[in-house]
């Protein structure tokens, strides 16, 4: 089954890129094809890098050794390749201490991305990049494990200025992690307490089945398959996908069908209000890397204008250079991303409470001015103004380059 009608015509740059990525063997002559004709080495780089795919790039090119390629770029691959290597041995082993460390003191976790997924999907840690370790617990672990971490060098960036309680509500509502950064280790490391701002309706650890991954020597807990298919889906589509290495992790997922129920997924996909994004996800996975539609999902799919529509927007996204212009107007962004997050959202309370996300208070404006919690409500007056305020900031700023 094809769904080219989403192609348009990309670069040879980006075509190779994407046949560098695929999992399955067997693109060697279509490579070979490419390589006859001009490609802009530094634009692949560049795309390479952007994208998180320079160790399958890596991977891929040295393993063909056609001499059309140039030695520089094959050795700026296998730089940036050695690189990641190093930094994924780095935080596979933090990942595993902290890790025990929340055992040892009672705390529940999992891993969501990171080290376990590297090597379900690709077989090796370092071909899959990772700039932080993700993990999370319940909310009433939460603030046990942050002390934690603390006490392990890790500082929380969010309170450099104690928050209130009414505060430290709204912020949990609004959003899903706090971001630690440890200066000596050059770690950082997201704690999570639920998996998206997106209602999942099963998304905290204790509705979630736990199933769990060795790693020298250590079973690290991880959520089931298709569980972690949706919050990988998720992720990616909150993203727009701008980065293709997300969609080749679903690529990757997809072929190994043998251990994927589709129709628990697709349930799973149903109960959420996600059947849409799970359409988009199967829609590009396929136009750009070919995977194969699973059959319990072709029949829906093909009638689901709205995916299409929102494939679509990632598609011209990613062929569109003008979009990563500073040129392009900031109004221009703002009505496109927004629209793109309120369409994502199939049940109408989540289209609400998207908007209201954006009136919100955020801890931007809790560090600008510090009010009581009986003033609370003056930060819905304040925000506009902050608001303004980082837009025309940024608008001079780009005035000057």
């Amino acid at each position: 089954m094809g769904y080219n009608r989403l192609f348009r015509e990309i670069s040879p740059e980006l075509m190779l890129l994407l046949l560098c990525a695929k999992d399955k063997n067997g693109e060697e002559e279509e490579i070979a094809r490419l390589l006859t004709q001009s490609v802009n080495w530094n634009l692949f780089l560049q795309l390479a890098r952007h994208h998180r795919l320079f160790p399958l790039a890596h991977k891929t090119l040295s393993s063909i050794d056609n001499p059309r390629v140039p030695d520089h770029v094959t050795e700026a691959l296998h730089q940036e390749y050695r690189k990641n290597a190093l930094k994924a041995v780095g935080l596979t082993g933090e990942m595993v201490r902290i890790m025990q460390l929340f055992e040892e003191n009672g705390i529940r976790s999992l891993i969501l991305k990171g080290a376990p997924l590297a090597l379900k999907l690709y077989g090796d840690v370092a071909l899959r990049p990772s700039k932080d370790i993700d993990i999370m617990v319940g909310l009433e672990d939460l603030e046990k494990a942050g002390r934690i971490l603390e006490k392990e060098g890790y500082k929380n960036n969010l309170f450099d200025v104690p928050m209130t309680l009414r505060q430290k509500k709204d912020y949990l509502d609004k959003f899903h992690h706090f971001n630690y950064d440890h200066a000596e280790r050059h770690v950082c490391l997201e704690l999570h307490w639920k998996m998206h701002k997106i209602d999942l309706k099963y998304q905290t650890l204790s509705n979630l089945e736990v199933r769990k991954v060795d790693i020298a020597g250590y079973a690290v807990p991880v959520m089931a398959d298709e569980e972690w298919f949706i919050y990988l889906m998720v992720h990616g589509s909150s993203h727009k996908w701008f980065r293709l290495r997300w969609l080749c992790d679903m690529e990757r997922w997809m072929g190994q069908e043998r251990d994927m129920d589709w129709e628990k997924l697709i349930s799973l996909a149903d109960h959420a209000g996600l059947r849409t994004v799970l359409h988009q996800t199967i829609l590009l996975t396929n136009a750009l890397l070919k995977a194969p539609v699973p059959d319990p999902i072709a029949p829906s799919l093909l009638r689901d204008k709205k995916a299409w529509a929102l494939a679509n927007l990632v598609i011209n996204q990613l062929y569109d250079k003008e979009d990563h212009r500073p040129s392009v107007s900031y109004r221009r962004n703002f009505i496109v991303n927004n629209g793109y997050h309120l369409r994502l959202r199939s049940e109408w309370r989540n289209k609400v409470t998207y908007l209201f996300s954006l009136l919100q208070p955020t801890s931007r404006d809790f560090r600008l001015i510090s009010l009581p919690d009986s003033l609370y409500p003056l930060y819905y007056l304040i925000r506009p103004m902050t608001w303004l305020g980082r837009r025309l900031s940024s608008f001079s700023r780009r005035k000057m380059l």
